[in-house]
């Protein structure tokens, strides 16, 4: 079946509840956990929103109107259910557009997309989630649209456009859908001038999205951060901070998937990724003589250059920045990568009923290995928030019991409050949990004080790293409160709460500076 011919205007419902069961049924321990995840803290307390400063114009406007204007409220669990929503009509509309049948596989397919283990922190912001799965949303759509006329392709530009402002990473789900759409059609044998048309299309959509998206970069982003990690190096520089930039993500990626999940994630990719070479080959071959020559250019161009594309699109414009961040979050793309390497290998296989239970079976498996994976960390991140929870309630019924007559006018933290023995387990088996599980309450972080607001410590926090001298005076002192996962000291106006992991006796000024 080609994939340009006009789709029904009823398509089967079907493969969207599936979708929308499975993508929940993934989402209930994220739910379940209820954490106000980092920028959370601060959200749910103030009901700021903040994000054009990050060059996100489009997710104030989204979350305005979902909360009936401002301040922000806590919506929860609506924005995550909304999210499954959205990637479940996306699976049935990424099943419609390649042409794969069937009601269960297109869930299994693009379940990466939802459940990658590194999106899972997308989700886990309350207030965020919504933004960047409708960027992810507009991005792959934008690919899914196969209408050939100048319209069609403006409106994917703008969708692209609409994308950035949501969120940047998404684009690279853009790049990665992209290169799938390239390899279906050449394993439907489409005509070499449409690959190229449709290859011209993509690219231009992209280079426009960019441009448009620059000017209104320059108008938004503000602030340190948001500067300082949007940098782009300077020509001369490009190539070394591309390469260097590439590295240090597949890096990231491989030190992060040290596990029997992260094994079967890499496999399949790899394994796509070969199968889509060999398609790209095996094309060239038979369009070679009725090609001309800058036909048969493209078509060694692309067998050529799949595999180092496929290695780039997870990270696309992110590999130009001087500083970029490597964060789960900023991992969109590899999500859409294990996606896209389910669509390549169901659409290589022949078709037939046999073939169909094949596709079933390999979908299954990585989706399988991410369910697991969501049901540990929804519980890990539940058990964090209620160690924390418990700890800073204790530390602020504390602060205000232990105080002198005038009470302290303010207080600092060192060291950080640890895990739980359960999390300390989950994290053996699966090191991504280190970087997807944060501890809130951690020395020098602006969200550890926030964390502590919630349970009504009203005096200010101060960073460990500028109250040494009241930590170096407040360790020579026996604390004034001792209990299982802190101990609290007090130099009179300053208290210093000491967690286990750290030794305040043998914490001088000098050795603060030095950690």
């Amino acid at each position: 079946m080609s994939t340009h011919s006009v789709q029904p205007e009823n398509p089967d419902r079907a493969p969207f509840f599936v979708a929308l069961v499975l993508y929940t049924f993934a989402l209930l321990p994220v739910i379940r956990a209820d954490r106000d995840y980092i920028d959370d803290l601060g959200r749910a307390l103030n009901g700021y929103m903040s994000w054009s400063g990050d060059g996100r114009p489009l997710a104030n406007l989204v979350m305005e109107v979902l909360n009936l204007g401002t301040p922000l409220t806590d919506l929860s669990p609506l924005p995550q259910l909304l999210c499954a929503g959205l990637l479940a009509y996306l699976a049935s509309s990424i099943a419609r557009r390649f042409d794969i049948r069937g009601v269960v596989l297109p869930a299994l397919i693009c379940t990466p997309l939802l459940i990658s283990p590194f999106y899972l922190e997308n989700l886990s912001y309350k207030f965020d989630a919504l933004t960047m799965t409708l960027a992810v949303f507009l991005a792959v759509q934008t690919v899914l649209n196969t209408r050939e006329n100048m319209k069609a392709g403006v409106l994917g530009g703008l969708g692209l456009l609409a994308a950035l402002c949501l969120y940047q990473p998404a684009l690279n789900a853009f790049l990665t859908f992209a290169l799938v759409e390239l390899v279906v059609m050449q394993r439907q044998d489409q005509r070499v001038a449409l690959i190229a048309r449709t290859v011209c299309v993509r690219v231009l959509q992209l280079i426009a999205a960019l441009c448009l998206y620059k000017l209104i970069a320059a108008r938004t982003v503000k602030g340190g951060y948001s500067s300082e990690h949007g940098q782009i190096a300077p020509l001369g520089d490009l190539s070394e901070v591309a390469w260097h930039n590439l590295f240090a993500f597949w890096d990231y990626i491989l030190q992060a998937l040290k596990s029997t999940m992260g094994g079967i994630l890499l496999s399949y990719i790899a394994i796509a990724v070969v199968i889509a070479t060999v398609l790209s080959i095996r094309y060239a071959v038979r369009n070679w003589n009725t090609s001309s020559l800058r036909q048969r250019v493209l078509l060694v161009a692309i067998a050529l250059c799949l595999p180092p594309l496929f290695a780039v699109s997870p990270w696309g414009p992110m590999l130009a920045l001087m500083r970029p961040t490597l964060m789960p979050r900023t991992m969109i793309g590899f999500g859409a990568l294990a996606a896209a390497a389910g669509l390549i290998v169901c659409v290589a296989l022949p078709a037939g009923r046999r073939s169909d239970g094949w596709r079933i079976a390999i979908a299954a498996l990585p989706a399988f290995a991410l369910l697991v994976f969501a049901q540990v960390y929804g519980n890990t991140l539940k058990l964090q928030k209620e160690y924390e929870d418990f700890m800073s309630r204790q530390i602020s019924e504390d602060l205000v019991a232990s105080a002198p007559a005038d009470g302290f006018r303010q207080y600092t933290l060192v060291g950080n409050a640890g895990r739980p023995p359960v999390v300390q387990h989950n994290l053996k088996k699966y090191p991504l949990l280190a970087l997807l599980v944060p501890i809130h309450l951690t020395e020098n972080w602006g969200w550890a004080g926030v964390q502590l607001k919630h349970y009504g410590v009203s005096v200010p926090p101060i960073p460990a790293s500028e109250g040494l001298e009241e930590i170096a005076g407040a360790c020579k002192t026996m604390p004034i409160v001792r209990r299982v996962g802190y101990s609290i000291y007090s130099t009179g106006a300053t208290a210093v709460v000491v967690f286990r992991s750290t030794s305040c006796e043998s914490r001088t000024a000098t050795d603060h500076i030095r950690s």
